[in-house]
């Protein structure tokens, strides 16, 4: 039997696997970007290499949502909506009340789940899945 993970490493892992299918569906879509945006795809490569990446003060995810807003809106609805909960800040105007109340209670089942149970790689999109009913990534 292997050994419990810290939840936040689960949840960490879970939404870093989420960016990374992010940028592999983006491809499809690279006639859309410009193509002198490389401080875009700077950014995105950043995260897929540690998502808890920060240039300064400012997290690289709130950044990285940011420009994809302004820059990409048409885009911007193949990005998994549980990438603007983690990254939190400035990404949360995005999000409407709803939604907030469910990613928070999402956490906090996640958090007491952890506490009586071993959490695994899966545990938290397990979780997810169950919450929202739906598969972990947008459509």
């Amino acid at each position: 039997m292997s050994e419990s993970l810290d939840p936040s490493v689960a949840i960490k892992q879970y939404h870093q696997a989420l960016i990374v299918q992010f940028k592999n569906q983006l491809t499809i879509y690279k006639d859309e970007l410009d193509e002198d945006d490389t401080a875009f795809t700077q950014l995105l490569d950043a995260l897929c290499e540690d998502i808890n990446t920060a240039d300064g003060e400012v997290p690289t995810g709130q950044k990285f949502i940011s420009t994809m807003v302004a820059r990409y809106p048409q885009l911007t609805p193949r990005l998994p909506r549980d990438l603007f909960w983690y990254f939190g800040g400035d990404c949360l105007h995005y999000v409407e009340d709803k939604e907030l109340e469910n990613f928070q209670a999402l956490e906090e089942a996640f958090y007491a789940l952890a506490s009586t149970t071993p959490i695994t790689e899966q545990s938290y999109a397990r979780l997810r899945e169950s919450f929202f009913a739906a598969t972990p990534i947008n459509k």
